[in-house]
């Protein structure tokens, strides 16, 4: 189900796509010299991995976080798939399945914060529908194996004490603020609003 060869996810991250809110908002540029520098993102709800990616072929170091078996599983596929291509081998894109709470708060108690990402992204599967870059097939497919994080509002406390730079959470355009707690400032776009929580350290 995951291919990460798809055309439009493709276009999206090439040089004639406008640049994304997505990158704006965690603060990735999408040329070489930011490639080299190592600026780390821990996406803590990958989903299908597409913003991932996205992030990843911009020059970002990406760690994905899936806790649902079966998404985990397509990941390690698509992964696996990705890493065959030459082309993309070298791209900084892993995968962690593991319950994104559960990796946070190792981290803190580790205080290692050397391992600390540059930001952090949130992106909540919500029961309310929404507009999306996923086909209803995929979406439907998504909340079938994921369905709703209930429990999203838990991340943001920790994911302020985890991030160096910024914590990014991506909301419905019309949608409360998770935990309802009102960020730096946000990026809207027709159906989604990016809420950035910015020097958070």
């Amino acid at each position: 189900m995951i291919n990460f060869n798809d055309k439009k996810l493709l276009y999206r991250c090439s040089s004639k796509a406008t640049p994304e809110l997505l990158l704006k908002a965690l603060g990735v540029k999408r040329n070489v010299e930011f490639a080299s520098l190592g600026y780390k993102v821990l996406d803590l709800t990958a989903g299908l991995g597409q913003d991932a990616y996205v992030l990843a072929r911009a020059g970002a170091v990406i760690t994905m976080l899936e806790r649902s078996n079966g998404v985990a599983k397509m990941l390690e596929e698509a992964l696996k798939s990705l890493k065959e291509n030459a082309e993309y081998s070298n791209l900084s894109l892993y995968l962690i399945h593991i319950d994104s709470k559960d990796y946070l708060q190792k981290l803190l108690q580790t205080q290692e914060a050397s391992q600390f990402p540059d930001a952090i992204y949130i992106d909540p599967m919500f029961p309310e529908k929404k507009k999306t870059a996923l086909s209803k097939k995929e979406m439907r497919i998504l909340r079938d194996l994921v369905g709703a994080d209930n429990d999203a509002d838990a991340l943001l406390p920790l994911a302020l004490q985890v991030a160096k730079k910024r914590v990014v959470v991506k909301r419905p355009r019309l949608a409360p603020f998770l935990n309802n707690q009102k960020p730096q400032f946000s990026l809207t776009g027709q159906s989604s609003r990016f809420d950035v929580y910015v020097n958070i350290l």
